[in-house]
């Protein structure tokens, strides 16, 4: 009975692909970090080269969540998601 409650929200079309469509853009931004620090090390076999690459990556969502979590509570949360998965779609195509 507990499992069956843990998967019913899988019952929802939305909620499927949006679960799937996070799926798909979490794999894709994992396989983006993991091709950055390859380069970065293959380039400059640096251990320290690559930790300083990849905090300049966390760094600006450690510092802009807050705002964004205030965006989110004060406007339509659709069109925020919507807008901030294009820009990251954007981001990782440049």
């Amino acid at each position: 009975m507990i499992l069956s409650n843990t998967f019913r929200v899988f019952n929802s079309k939305n909620y499927c692909l949006f679960f799937i469509g996070q799926l798909i853009s979490r794999f894709g931004t994992w396989m983006q970090r993991t091709a950055v620090i390859w380069v970065v090390y293959t380039m400059t076999n640096s251990i320290l080269m690559v930790g300083l690459t990849t905090f300049a990556e966390q760094f600006p969502s450690f510092i802009l969540s807050p705002a964004g979590g205030i965006t989110a509570d004060r406007h339509d949360r659709i069109k925020v998601l919507t807008i901030t998965q294009t820009v990251s779609l954007l981001q990782a195509g440049a």
